[in-house]
Parts: C-alpha cells; sequence; structure tokens
C-alpha cells in the first residue's frame, strides 16, 4: 500500500524545494518560462481555494482553482499584505469535464496546461481542446498507491502523477494552511461588521470580503417556495463576533433546537484537539491557553446562496454542519440582491463569489479560536440558545469557568452571585413532570 496522510508536523511551511522529475516546472518558474517563449507546463500545486463552475457568454462551462507551491513567498502573519498564488482557469463544453475540488489542501497534478498573462498576472489555462491533464489528489489508504484521484473529464489517472512527490507536496500544503494566512489581510472581514455599531473603519462588506465561519446549519429553499428570483438555499453561519443572538430562521424555526448547535461545538473541540497535538508553531493562539468551548458567544448569520452551481459545492464538497468554510467577495445583503429575513440583514453569496471547505486548524481557524477566547475572558455572556458541549475533562470546574459558567456549588455560597449561567443535568423534578407528555 502506498501513503496514507502524510505528516504534517515536522516543522513550519518554510521548507526547502521538494525534489521533482526535471519536466516539472514550480509555480516560482512561470514567469521564466513565458520570458523563455514557451507556453505550457507540467507541475503540482496545493489548492487554497476555488471557484464554482459558471457558464460563459459561449456557453462553456468554467472554474477557476487558486494554487501555491513551497516555491512561492509565504506571507506575513501581521495582518496585513497579500497572499501570493497562482490561478488555474478551466474550460470545458460539459460540466463532468471539470475538475473536483472538495477542499483547500487539495493537490493538483497538471499536464500540458498553458501558461499565459492576464492583467499582468501569470495564469494557467486549461481548454479541453488542448487534451489538459487536470487530476485532483487526495491521501486514501484504501485507494491503490494510497490516493484517491479524480481527472477531469472521468480520465484514468495520468501515469505521470508520482505519489512521493505528492506526498512531500500535501504535507507542506496543510502546514502552509494553518501557519499562515489564506486571504489577503485587506480583504478578511467578521460577522460582526454587520452590526449597525460596527466599529469605526471596519468592512462593512458593502464592496465585498472574505470571511471564515463555521456552518450552523443548512437550509434548501422548499420546491414549492423556489422561484425564478428566489435564493436557492441559505447557510447558517458563526465565527464568534456580534452579539450573541441567532437570526430568524428562513423558513420553519425550530424553537427547541439550539443554535449554534452540538455540531459547530464538537468542531471547535476537535480543531482544538488537533492543534494541541501539533507541535508546529500554534500561531494566533501562542500564549494562550485556549480550551474547547463550553458554549458560544456572537451572532448566527443567515448567509444567502443564489446561485445553483455554488449550492452543488455545498452538497458536493461534503458540507455540513460544524464545517469549516471561507466565503469569498461576499456581500452585506443591503448591497446585493434583496432579502426579506424580517427586520435582519444577512450575508450575500452571489455568482461572484467563492466556497472553499477548510481544514480544521487552518490559520484563519486559530484566529477565531483566539478570538472567541478573549471575548469570554473579557466576561461576554454566551448565546442564550447555543449549545452547551458536555465536560470531557476530570477539571469541570475550571472548565466551566474558564468558558464563563458558574459551577452549582457556587451559586448557594453566600453572597451567592448576582447572576450566572450554569449547565447541569435534572436528576428529577417536584412535583414528578412526565415525559411522555401526560
Amino acid at each position: 500500500g502506498g501513503p496514507t496522510e502524510p505528516p504534517r508536523n515536522d516543522g513550519g511551511a518554510r521548507a526547502s524545494i521538494i525534489p521533482r522529475p526535471p519536466r516539472l516546472a514550480t509555480l516560482s518558474s512561470l514567469r521564466s518560462i513565458l520570458d523563455r517563449g514557451q507556453t505550457r507546463a507540467d507541475l503540482y500545486g496545493i489548492v487554497l481555494g476555488f471557484s464554482s463552475p459558471s457558464r460563459t457568454n459561449s456557453g462553456q462551462h468554467k472554474m477557476s482553482i487558486v494554487l501555491v507551491d513551497e516555491t512561492l513567498p509565504l506571507p506575513s502573519t501581521d495582518g496585513g499584505g497579500d497572499v501570493e498564488s497562482v490561478t488555474l482557469v478551466f474550460f470545458s463544453r460539459h460540466p463532468s469535464g471539470l475538475p473536483k475540488v472538495r477542499s483547500a489542501g487539495d493537490v493538483v497534478y497538471l499536464e500540458r496546461i498553458r501558461v499565459q498573462e492576464f492583467a499582468g498576472n501569470v495564469q494557467l489555462a486549461a481548454y479541453s481542446n488542448s487534451r489538459p491533464v487536470v487530476a485532483v489528489a487526495r491521501p486514501s489508504s484504501a485507494a491503490p498507491g494510497g490516493w484517491t484521484m479524480s481527472a477531469a473529464g472521468g480520465a484514468a489517472p495520468p501515469p505521470g502523477f508520482d505519489g512521493e512527490t505528492a506526498t512531500r507536496l500535501r504535507g507542506w500544503g496543510l502546514r502552509r494552511l494553518s501557519s499562515h494566512p489564506t486571504v489577503p489581510g485587506r480583504k478578511a472581514a467578521t460577522l460582526s461588521c454587520l452590526n449597525e455599531d460596527a466599529a469605526e473603519g471596519e468592512s462593512t462588506l458593502a464592496s465585498g470580503g472574505d470571511l471564515t465561519v463555521v456552518v450552523a446549519g443548512i437550509v434548501e429553499t422548499p420546491e414549492g417556495a423556489r422561484r425564478r428570483d428566489s435564493p436557492r438555499g441559505y447557510l447558517r453561519v458563526w465565527d464568534g463576533t456580534g452579539p450573541s443572538r441567532s437570526d430568524p430562521h428562513p423558513f420553519t424555526p425550530d424553537a427547541s433546537a439550539s443554535d449554534p448547535p452540538m455540531e459547530v461545538l464538537t468542531s471547535l473541540e476537535s480543531s482544538v484537539g488537533s492543534i494541541r497535538s501539533s507541535p508546529s508553531d500554534p500561531g494566533p493562539l501562542s500564549g494562550a491557553d485556549v480550551g474547547p468551548p463550553v458554549a458560544l458567544c456572537g451572532r448566527v448569520v443567515n448567509a444567502v446562496v443564489w446561485e445553483e452551481g455554488l449550492w452543488d459545492t455545498v452538497t458536493s464538497s461534503s458540507v455540513r454542519p460544524g464545517s469549516f468554510v471561507r466565503l469569498r467577495n461576499v456581500l452585506n445583503a443591503a448591497s446585493g440582491p434583496t432579502v426579506s429575513l424580517g427586520s435582519t440583514n444577512c450575508i450575500s453569496v452571489h455568482s461572484k463569489s467563492s466556497l472553499t471547505p477548510l481544514p480544521n486548524d487552518a490559520y484563519e481557524i486559530k484566529l477565531l479560536l483566539r478570538r472567541h477566547h478573549d471575548l469570554v475572558k473579557s466576561g461576554a455572556r454566551p448565546n442564550p440558545t447555543s449549545a452547551i458541549l458536555p465536560s470531557r475533562t476530570r477539571d469541570i470546574a475550571r472548565q466551566m469557568r474558564d468558558n464563563g459558567f458558574t459551577v452549582l456549588a457556587e451559586c448557594t455560597e453566600l453572597p451567592p452571585p448576582r447572576t450566572f449561567t450554569v449547565q447541569f443535568e435534572v436528576s428529577h423534578t417536584v412535583p414528578r413532570i412526565d415525559s411522555g407528555g401526560g
């Protein structure tokens, strides 16, 4: 058998150049390829983000994939600057001919790819009439050679694909996603920017911005409610910012449901576990004893998904409650198509937006965890409808206090706390309540 998930924790992302066969280019060498008058290249890349399929004016199907490798400069971690990358644009006569990308961190193997310049930047392009090879690879212990392969157009896995090179590049890619920003600092935003009292100078998403969020719910527009101008569906999203409340459900709210639900808390718990078990640089979590949140502060917001292709990305990329995703170039709905959700504003995920699932220890996920940790430490109260994470530690009292909760023993002290939030299990009631409704 071949490799499964490659090692991730052998240092930072500033690695030496990964050995490749001489015929393979790197992303940083593409400019010199153009300068020599060449127009084709074979190479590997790591997915940083991707767009959903769309149609061109000529009727072709199109999507783009943003790629990085270890030869490109790493972005600054001070919150500013650009993220250097190269975009691959793929065109196909049929949607089945487009690559099947699932997540940031996927390995992409390319042969006979056109190298060109667009708007002053090097760009890769794949046109179906030139018979390019575009294969997306993910590690799998059950697959021959240790990799599952999705080649555009359903073609067989290319013989030029080298599992050892892909393993090393995948390991570097996951470390890079964890240790350095994946979006330009000037475009990064949070859900707090939807508030009427947003800080001066803070993005309001009026001209577009990028969000890193956890999916709290997926709501498809019912068949009977669909019209030509109606959204395809809604993502309910959370990032730990904004007032601690949940915006109205688009259709049929369940008053008994937790919001954010337990899936968000268990995903954050898994993320904290992954980060703690990694000896690599914790980045934004440096100097903070960040544990899994017991309950969640911040606002749950509706993100309106308009495009069929974007909704297909949600369903085909295994996005579910608890998934970490990046939403690029989204708008405050007050600036986009009108949506009626009571008096609340929401996020518009439109035709120029993109959605990319992220690993649970991505750099922006660490920022989200640190932000929420600091918010709880400042005394912020949790969302009253938030699910509560069951205690899984021996030091229950410490875990509760670190997350803004009071333990029952403290509620009986004199003088008692004036206000408090507690988590408890009901032993019995007096008089007895029949849970069957009798």
